[in-house]
This record gives structure tokens, sequence and C-alpha cells, in this order.
């Protein structure tokens, strides 16, 4: 959480931190985000990141690998294929 870093987005530190103690690489990291500096963190710490258009436009998320409407439209082979 954002208690957990000492900068906040955009800054990528807490999804860094997030894939460290996951013990994974950034690269094999998915975000769903609903902000434009959540997305600009997700991908400057090198992950791929799907946008949900639940507060802000589309036009407003554009950075994101993908955007949806709602979570309904997120299936696996979605996910896999990004």
């Amino acid at each position: 959480s954002r208690e957990d870093v000492i900068k906040a987005k955009p800054d990528p530190e807490i999804y860094l931190k997030a894939a460290k103690l996951l013990k994974l690489k950034p690269e094999d990291c998915l975000v769903i985000e609903d902000s434009p500096s959540g997305i600009k963190a997700a991908k400057s710490a090198g992950m791929k990141c799907i946008a949900i258009a639940t507060t802000l436009k589309k036009e407003q998320l554009k950075q994101a690998d993908k955007i949806i409407n709602s979570f309904e439209e997120l299936s696996l082979k979605e996910i896999c294929g990004i």
C-alpha cells in the first residue's frame, strides 16, 4: 500500500516492491489500474497494464496496454495475450 513506500505513484516503487516481495520479475507482472498515474507507474516498472474505465474516460487511460470497461470483459486467454 501507499504506506509501504517512500514515493507515491507515478513513481514505480510500489510495483517494484510488490514484484520483489512476490519474487517475480517485473516483466512477468500484470497491473490493473484506474488512473493515469498508476498506469505510468506500472509501465515505468516494466509491467504490462490493463486500465479499467470505471471512473475516468478511456482517452485518459490510453497509455495502458489494454482498456476495459469492467472486469467481466477479462478472460484468462485475453490476459495471457497481453
